[in-house]
């Protein structure tokens, strides 16, 4: 049908707000896969600038999970960008369009350009 918006409802799923100052300046959403790990499905931001420090305050935080893991899709208009900013924040290409990061390493690594 044209026009109609699809809603999908997905449960499991954790929800980690960045307010560095009180108020929403975003959201980081995912879930945990079998394994321990954080698969992260989206990472989005109400203002602007807060990308970059809402995920340095996030890895550096309190983190449960064995390791985080994010897919890339090549055909994101912002590819580039997106892995660069993950190499940034610590992750690395484990598979292509893969990435992942263990909180120990990234908490060292993290903000070091390559």
């Amino acid at each position: 049908m044209s026009g109609m918006h699809e809603f999908h409802v997905a449960t499991g799923r954790h929800v980690v707000t960045y307010e560095p100052d009180g108020l929403p300046a975003g959201v980081i959403t995912g879930y945990v896969d079998e394994m321990g790990g954080f698969v992260v499905e989206h990472v989005m931001t109400f203002r602007r600038n807060v990308l970059r420090p809402k995920i340095r305050t996030a890895l550096r935080g309190p983190w449960p999970f064995a390791y985080a893991v994010l897919h890339i899709n090549e055909r994101h208009h912002r590819c580039t960008n997106l892995q660069s900013l993950a190499r940034w924040a610590g992750f690395v290409e484990y598979a292509p369009t893969w990435w992942v990061m263990y909180p120990t390493l990234a908490t060292a690594t993290a903000g070091k350009e390559s």
